[in-house]
């Protein structure tokens, strides 16, 4: 109890680990015909509303796999060093704090309640140093990479993209199948229309219906 301010000071939450791996096929539908991958920092999909969202738009019409590659990450990169914006009011917390990750509870809820097929959590700066890539492309630093993205978080981006690949490689390889169709999308995303069933007719045939650096959905 803070006597002089009359408020009590509450413990952070203990944060998620900052490297996890999971290997959970059997949560994957039976035949699924599409993989869903998510890449990138958790950001709000701690939130069961967001959640829910992905189920209800994304994982349930297309009967997907999910695989996950991100990191704990619970707020986006500020421009400032290593530090994370917090609220409207540009307040900033330091990115090594327990306010600035997802906390080990919510990473609980996550993997329950949308049950991926894999998940790799791991965060930026070791997911770099496991590749022997520059600590200098971690969050806070702005500088344009050799693969033309301007932006600190686009080399650890791609790096999961490309894990992403090889566990659905490995899925495929040990059920005996492949996915028609590959989407990828980052975790922090509000789907305001539910995708159609992946077996309609109104699915095209192309492999690619987009696919840019830009990491909001491809398919």
């Amino acid at each position: 109890l803070d006597i002089q301010r009359g408020t009590h000071s509450m413990p952070d939450p203990v944060p998620a680990p900052s490297s996890m791996r999971l290997w959970l096929p059997h949560n994957a539908p039976p035949s699924a015909p599409a993989a869903v991958c998510l890449a990138g920092q958790l950001r709000v999909l701690s939130n069961a509303w967001l959640q829910d969202n992905l189920l209800d738009a994304v994982l349930r019409p297309l009967r997907a796999a999910l695989f996950m590659h991100v990191s704990r990450q619970s707020r986006s990169c500020g421009t400032r060093g290593m530090r994370w914006t917090r609220g409207t009011r540009g307040m900033l917390v330091d990115c090594a704090s327990p306010a600035a990750l997802t906390s080990r509870a919510a990473l609980d809820a996550i993997v329950h309640r949308i049950a991926p097929a894999s998940m790799s959590l791991l965060d930026d700066e070791l997911l770099l140093r496991q590749h022997k890539l520059s600590v200098a492309s971690a969050p806070g630093v702005f500088r344009r990479t050799a693969v033309g993205c301007p932006y600190s978080t686009c080399a650890p981006l791609l790096l999961r993209y490309a894990g992403c690949a090889s566990d659905v490689e490995r899925f495929e390889a040990e059920r005996g199948q492949q996915f028609r169709w590959i989407v990828r999308a980052r975790p922090d995303l509000l789907w305001h229309c539910r995708l159609p069933d992946i077996t309609a007719a109104r699915w095209p045939p192309a492999r690619a219906l987009a696919y840019t650096y830009r990491d909001w959905v491809a398919v």
